[in-house]
């Protein structure tokens, strides 16, 4: 689940200490943004604050249709990043305390502030400044980061994570045509890993080649993941852009080049 925000639809969100007859108004926030995952307020006195400093204030959220008050409850390390830049965010509905996210596989109903405009298709792009999506550990955008591919960072060869981060979002939904169709069922398991080595195939047993990713979707699929849901002859007549590139013979390791790649059963 995610809303994306602009700054003019920001209500007043933090105070920063009392004001009393002795002391001029608290500075109050004039702008936010997601930085690496978090949130980052300016204030009318030209100083910022972010992660924990901004625990407890309330964002009002829009999507044009649907209007939500979240609060920021808390903000701790993620246990799955080592490197202790990722932080998750204890989301909560301002008027019922109620978490925001879903839980994920590990129990966990925290998020992500992620910088950007969310396409139809569950990809996140460069927007205007104080625009981001929140994202749950539970979807596939936050899933993404928690993989290693935060669009905000470099990986190890150099190259933007930001096409890696779009190609994910599809790899995790199964999106073959990378048009926003899921066609993957919650608890089935891949494996996964790309060329900078982020993230190295385990070699599960009974695990073969599934699928090259790039962020328009697949690149080609050798087979699918989820017979019941779609079959290579279906992606076939819906995706005419993977023509040629279905199939085991069409599509294995090695042979094409994109930004991910997934084992499955």
């Amino acid at each position: 689940m995610s809303l994306t925000s602009l700054c003019a639809l920001l209500c007043t969100l933090l105070s920063i200490g009392p004001a009393t007859a002795q002391t001029p108004p608290a500075p109050t926030v004039t702008a936010i943004e997601a930085a690496a995952g978090s949130f980052r307020a300016t204030l009318s006195d030209g100083t910022t604050r972010q992660g924990t400093e901004l625990i407890g204030m309330v964002l009002t959220y829009s999507d044009g249709d649907t209007t939500i008050r979240v609060k920021l409850k808390g903000v701790r390390p993620d246990p799955r990043d080592a490197s202790g830049r990722l932080q998750l965010n204890d989301l909560r509905y301002a008027d019922t305390d109620k978490p925001y996210c879903l839980p994920s596989a590990d129990g966990l109903r925290e998020g992500y502030a992620i910088a950007g405009r969310a396409a139809d298709d569950g990809t996140i792009h460069p927007a205007e400044p104080g625009e981001f999506v929140l994202a749950c550990t539970s979807g596939a955008q936050g899933k993404c980061l928690r993989f290693g591919y935060r669009p905000w960072e470099v990986g190890p060869d150099g190259v933007s994570n930001a096409d890696r981060y779009n190609a994910c979002i599809h790899m995790i939904r199964a999106d073959y045509c990378g048009d926003g169709t899921a066609t993957t069922k919650d608890g089935t398991l891949i494996d996964m890993f790309d060329d900078a080595g982020i993230q190295q195939a385990e070699r599960k047993p009974g695990f073969s080649f599934e699928a090259a990713w790039t962020p328009e979707g697949a690149a080609c699929v050798a087979h699918v993941r989820i017979r019941e849901n779609i079959s290579l002859a279906d992606l076939a007549r819906t995706c005419p852009r993977l023509a040629g590139k279905l199939g085991p013979e069409a599509c294995s390791e090695g042979a094409v080049s994109a930004d991910v790649y997934n084992l499955s059963k």
